[in-house]
């Protein structure tokens, strides 16, 4: 995987964006919200599972890159359809939370949901 920190930019797995916001005084660190894309699968649940693979990922990332980040940020992480398979509603999965949470959620102990109406339009 390859991580770029921008905010600009559309990146497709498996390469992932990534900016801060200093959200202080509404959390004690930054929100850094990490960001990727990808293609339909064969079908519905082949392309579910890549979501959540993804969102698991880029949280295994984190945990591994830890030191890279403050001890009370936040984390925002989505996974979405390129701009090519939806103009809009492109958020498929939303997740993330505290460092506990990004534990939670790279261990698999996360249930990871599909935003309703992810598939509207894309599988026929």
């Amino acid at each position: 995987m390859t991580f770029t920190e921008e905010r600009d930019g559309e990146p497709v797995w498996d390469n992932v964006s990534f900016y801060r916001c200093d959200f202080r005084p509404e959390i004690q660190g930054d929100l850094v919200n990490l960001w990727t894309s990808v293609f339909p699968a064969e079908d519905r649940a082949a392309s579910a599972a890549q979501f959540r693979h993804c969102a698991i990922e880029i949280a295994k990332w984190l945990r591994a890159n830890q030191s890279r980040f403050g001890l009370h940020d936040a984390f925002q992480i989505v996974v979405g359809w390129p701009k090519s398979v939806r103009q809009c509603s492109r958020q498929v999965v939303k997740t993330g939370g505290d460092w506990k949470a990004v534990e939670n959620l790279a261990a698999g102990m996360t249930n990871i949901e599909m935003r309703r109406g992810w598939d509207t339009g894309v599988f026929s």
